[in-house]
């Protein structure tokens, strides 16, 4: 009999084979992660996607993107790879932690002050990459990663600039893959979405679940809660360039989704706390036991609640857990 993984590998090859030239990686520590149920908002029964358990650090579906991003980088000669971000980020911290699964050596810049003493995310950095390196936190970091990839070029090296967020073309298959495991779900269970809900920050993860969801013909409303500093107008230019991404790979994708976009009503920016989603973040913690880091999953859960009340046709819908606490 068929498993669930099974169909998920079953449905990711047949993508796969329709492409052609696609640098798959091997699986992550928990290939396929939990669906569970977290109760009720009215009359819209809720359920968790648990990403943060796709590997021990709980860096979720970012590792998803790294895997795909170094295996592609990996096929094509790459020996250093170049990354940045907030201190604290995930993103930096999964990509230093896989360098050396993929034979990469993984550079960090760090768009902020290095504290006297590192802890959480940027401590795990420190420890896994290459080189780690502070800069000027209301620059752009890219002089300084052009700098470095001029360096590793003259020591005979080919290196790799990584988009902020990881939202590189690679990751596109992050997305698919965990759709495919979200349509597997359904079918056992026999309990269709009407909706995923997935923080956004670069975008990239909300579009390649759209990708996937599309692909794979299924009929959810992908909902992107904003959590960075841009408002959900700003990403429309972020989205034309990865719709072009993907239809290089997928011809048949439209030249225009459906992904929403809403955003938690006392946002007030990156990083900075929200007393609503600290709340519903308690709520859930003292009802089913699960812990919602606040930067990113407890803002996404709190937005995509308010969103649900202002759909009440929704009677399913899934939150993507991207990820846990640092």
């Amino acid at each position: 009999m068929e498993t669930g993984h099974d169909s998920c590998i079953n449905r990711m090859n047949q993508l796969i084979h329709e492409v052609g030239n696609v640098a798959v990686p091997p699986p992550p520590a928990a290939p396929v992660t939990p669906v569970v149920p977290i109760g009720r908002h009215g009359a819209c029964e809720l359920f968790a996607k648990r990403e943060d358990l796709v590997d021990p650090l709980g860096l979720g579906f970012k590792v998803r993107k790294a895997r795909w991003t170094f295996a592609r980088a990996e096929a094509d000669g790459v020996t250093d790879v170049i990354v940045d971000g907030v201190n604290e980020s995930g993103c930096c911290a999964a990509a230093a932690s896989l360098g050396a699964a993929f034979s990469l050596r993984v550079h960090v810049f760090f768009r902020g002050h290095r504290p006297e003493r590192p802890a959480g995310r940027l401590l795990q950095t420190i420890g896994s990459a290459t080189s780690v390196a502070f800069v000027d936190p209301d620059k752009p970091a890219l002089t300084a990663k052009l700098r470095k990839a001029d360096e590793i070029r003259e020591q005979g090296g080919k290196p790799l600039l990584i988009p902020i967020g990881l939202s590189t073309p690679e990751s596109i298959w992050a997305g698919i893959e965990l759709a495919a495991q979200i349509c597997t779900y359904e079918e056992e269970a026999g309990i269709p979405f009407d909706a995923v809900i997935v923080a956004v920050g670069t975008a990239g993860t909300a579009f390649s679940l759209e990708v996937g969801g599309f692909l794979l013909g299924r009929p959810w409303q992908v909902v992107g809660v904003c959590i960075d500093d841009e408002s959900p107008a700003d990403y429309s230019l972020v989205l034309a360039e990865l719709r072009r991404d993907a239809q290089a790979l997928f011809p048949q994708l439209p030249d225009a989704g459906d992904l929403e976009f809403a955003c938690l009503s006392d946002h007030r920016g990156y990083q900075i706390p929200s007393a609503r989603a600290a709340e519903e973040a308690r709520i859930v913690s003292d009802r089913h036991g699960l812990e919602f880091e606040q930067t990113y999953v407890a803002k996404a859960w709190a937005g995509g609640l308010e969103w649900l009340a202002e759909h009440p046709d929704v009677r399913r819908a899934l939150f993507v857990v991207t990820g846990g606490l640092s």
